[in-house]
């Protein structure tokens, strides 16, 4: 669909708080977010609130600043409005950029002081499903339906291209340390299913084949910031956990039980984020697996079972955001 004109809202974050320069908020965003990503702005003072920024499928993308501890949004400001469907985004480190993932295969860097569309680039004609960011190095991984890994520079400049063999990639996780990504794969075909998870040396531009260690798709992958653990999740009922410091192994996590649909996971340190259909986000600490969180609404503001599309935490493993693909707002999780 041709790019519509695009409504632009000047956004400022001072000391955490958004600002629009006609005062005019998000008001009629459609009711799916299933794209976040948290701002990494300086939480107000004495208080717990973050900004995230959220794309749904009717190509809106906002800046919602939130209260964590009571899971509430206080302002939210549309930065731009397009037809291009918006399934997935990644902040960068300083704040400054966005990088979104549409469904037509377009690749955008969007200006978040601005709302500008910095640059744009067609990676394709199929749905992009994840970004993963290497802001140290200079680059970016991006993949989707049509199993074709893209290497891009942070200014959107294509740098390279891996085929997957038509395998679509569900899922990026890359370590600055060791230039590795690791790669959540699904493949269906007329009879059955398959899932499978691969390392990709972003140095020598290779892919490594890792042992059989899931039989359906790969929703989900996380990897710690040294690469010497992953984890991976999908349609089955445990998580595998992987071990990269020497030659690659993996072994069945006993003790946690996922539903058998999409998984989520989001890695920091040691605390490991996973949300389920069940409609629960679990925090578990990696090193005995014991559950250090557990958040579901009760009564009336009761978070609904249903498909979670979108998780991230942040860095300092504080704060976790969440969507559901058809709820408006955020599930925003102050953790502390």
């Amino acid at each position: 669909m041709k790019q519509q004109s695009i409504i632009l809202l000047l956004v400022l974050l001072v000391s955490g708080q958004a600002y629009a320069m006609d005062g005019a908020a998000a008001a009629s965003i459609p009711p799916s977010c299933p794209r976040l990503a948290i701002i990494n702005k300086s939480p107000f003072v004495g208080g717990s609130h973050k900004a995230v920024a959220i794309g749904d499928r009717g190509g809106i993308l906002a800046i919602h600043t939130m209260n964590c501890a009571h899971n509430r949004t206080i302002n939210r400001y549309v930065l731009h409005q397009t037809g291009k469907q918006i399934y997935h985004i990644r902040a960068s480190n300083d704040s400054s950029r966005l990088y979104l993932c549409r469904h037509d295969g377009t690749f955008d860097i969007v200006d978040t002081q601005t709302g500008h569309i910095i640059k744009s680039t067609q990676l394709g004609s199929r749905e992009l499903y994840d970004i993963a960011l290497d802001e140290q190095n200079n680059m970016m991984l991006v993949g989707g339906e049509d199993g074709v890994l893209h290497m891009l520079d942070l200014q959107g400049n294509k740098l390279s291209e891996c085929d997957n063999n038509r395998w679509v990639i569900e899922s990026l996780a890359l370590s600055v340390a060791t230039k590795q990504a690791m790669v959540g794969l699904s493949n269906t075909c007329s009879y059955a299913s398959a899932g499978a998870v691969v390392l990709f040396d972003c140095r020598q531009q290779t892919v490594q084949a890792l042992p059989h260690a899931h039989s359906d798709w790969v929703t989900s992958v996380a990897l710690s910031a040294d690469g010497k653990k992953g984890f991976s999740a999908g349609y089955g009922f445990q998580m595998s956990q992987w071990d990269f410091s020497g030659k690659p192994t993996f072994q069945k996590v006993r003790n946690v039980t996922l539903c058998p649909s999409i998984v989520k996971l989001a890695l920091a340190g040691d605390a490991l984020c996973t949300t389920e259909d069940s409609g629960e986000m679990k925090i578990y600490d990696i090193r005995d697996f014991s559950v250090k969180f557990k958040h579901r609404k009760e009564g009336q503001d009761r978070m609904e079972t249903g498909t979670f599309s979108s998780l991230t935490i942040s860095d300092d493993a504080k704060v976790a955001a969440a969507a559901l693909s058809d709820r408006k707002e955020p599930w925003l999780v102050d953790i502390r």
